[in-house]
């Protein structure tokens, strides 16, 4: 978490995570956040076949200094969430 005068800035690269995937709240002076993704892999070949079930999970939370919730900006591209929450 880097933050200057006027807001607050979190970045975080979450890989083989999906947007629908990742919960962020902001309340009462903290954020959390989580994500759990479950995936299955199968893989065909000749005489030869594999199955995989894949799951991630992330947690992350923090105490922020008084913010605007409200005017987060919540980014989200090729696994990169990048947040700004101006502050009060």
């Amino acid at each position: 978490m880097k933050n200057n005068k006027h807001n607050v800035f979190l970045e975080f690269e979450l890989p083989g995570f999906k947007r629908d995937e990742i919960d962020i709240k902001i309340e009462d002076e903290k954020i959390t956040i989580e994500a759990k993704a479950d995936h299955e892999k199968e893989v065909l070949e000749r005489n030869f076949e594999s199955h995989e079930e894949i799951s991630q999970d992330f947690f992350y939370t923090a105490t922020l200094p008084p913010v605007k919730k409200h005017e987060a900006e919540i980014e989200f591209y090729g696994g990169n969430l990048e947040i700004t929450i101006p502050k009060k």
